[in-house]
């Protein structure tokens, strides 16, 4: 009996290919998975502070401060504008409700959000 390649290790040229194949694909899932959470990270950071912007922006205009009616944040610019409403009787009482409305853009123009608040209280352009 005699025994076949004696003393000869190691793996064939299919076998390289698969392993390189496997382990090419399990690299290409791995760096998609990565880069998919380090985009959502960054996407709920930019919407975390657009919320964070709005909030403040509503308050500034609530509170009588309309100095800041736009602005940037890094790569972030947004606007905040009044729209009355119809006047209307609330309690025997004349009320002007008016809308504020947020809305953030990227730096392409592109729109981010809009947010929307009813508030009452006298017209905008009266306070």
């Amino acid at each position: 009996m005699s025994q076949a390649h004696c003393g000869e290790a190691g793996f064939t040229l299919f076998e390289v290919v698969i392993a390189l194949a496997v382990v090419s694909i399990v690299a290409a899932t791995a760096l998609t998975t990565v880069s998919g959470g380090v985009n959502a990270d960054r996407r709920a950071d930019d919407i975390h502070r657009t919320l964070k912007i709005a909030r403040q922006s509503f308050h500034d205009w609530t509170s009588g401060n309309r100095s800041n009616l736009s602005g940037t944040d890094g790569a972030l610019s947004w606007t905040i504008e009044a729209r009355p409403l119809s006047p209307s009787r609330h309690r025997g009482e004349t009320v002007a409700p008016f809308e504020l409305v947020f809305i953030a853009r990227s730096d392409s123009g592109q729109k981010l959000a809009e947010f929307r608040s009813i508030r009452f209280g006298p017209t905008a352009a009266g306070r």
